[in-house]
Order: structure tokens, then sequence, then C-alpha cells
């Protein structure tokens, strides 16, 4: 029996259902980060809020399963179920990726800020450690003298 045909043996037996899950994962995988950006969102208000999924449940009027599915990040929300967490959590959630990116490029722009400044402190003390350069006129004073 060569490789291939070992290969082909021992692959047979798994589930073709598992290259579907994952391509459709890869093909959908920005509406799934979303959704999980939301998702903890969502876990972090209500911990502050001291509320359990079921008490959201309650109180947006659908089954404490359907609240588990949307904590677990790969729920396709509609436009309608975020509306209402926005309302009754009182976050913003249409904005999440947007957000979050806003304050990672705030974060990078301080940081470039800080760097320059340094840089230009840096650039400063070393202008002010150099020796004073010498004046034109004496120095072609100097010259003619010499050549004299």
């Amino acid at each position: 029996m060569t490789n291939k045909e070992r290969f082909l043996q021992l692959v047979s037996h798994h589930d073709p259902k598992t290259m579907e899950l994952n391509r459709w994962r890869v093909e959908n995988r920005y509406w799934i980060r979303e959704s999980q950006q939301i998702a903890m969102a969502v876990i972090f208000r209500l911990e502050a809020l001291g509320w359990t999924q079921k008490q959201l449940s309650d109180e947006m009027n659908v089954s404490p399963q359907y609240i588990s599915k949307l904590l677990s990040g790969q729920e396709n929300l509609t436009l309608e179920t975020l509306m209402k967490l926005q309302t009754i959590l009182d976050i913003p959630l249409l904005a999440t990726s947007q957000a979050e990116h806003i304050n990672q490029l705030t974060s990078t722009i301080a940081k470039l800020e800080k760097k320059v400044q340094r840089l230009n402190e840096k650039l400063k003390d070393q202008k002010s450690s150099l020796p004073a350069k010498p004046n034109k006129k004496t120095s072609k004073s100097k010259i003619k003298t010499n050549i004299k």
C-alpha cells in the first residue's frame, strides 16, 4: 500500500461536514468577529448591571436559549435585535468595530506623538552640546592672514 493510499484511507473516515463548516467560517469571519465583539459588550454590560441572561431574555421578550445563542457570538443578529439590546442595556453596539478601530488609531497616534517629542528633545540636547560654530568673518580673515 502506498503512502497516498494510506492517507486516503485515513481521511475517508472523517466527516465531510467539517470542511464545509471551516469553509463557511472563513467566508463569514467578518460578521462572526463582529458578533463576538457585540456578545462580549453585552456580557460585560450584564455583569455591570448585575443581570442574568434570564432577566435580559425577559426584557427582550425572547427565550433564554436565544440569549444564550446570542452571547455565544455565533448568532447573525438582526438590526431589530441590535436596537433592542442597545435600548435595554443602554450601550452602543452598532459602532463596535469602528469604535475599537478609532481607539487603536488614537492610541497609535499618542504613541507616535510621544516618540516625536522625545526625538525633538534629544535633538535639542544634541544641538546644545555642540561647540559653537565659528564666525564666517573671523574664519575668512584668519585664512587671509595665514596665506600672507
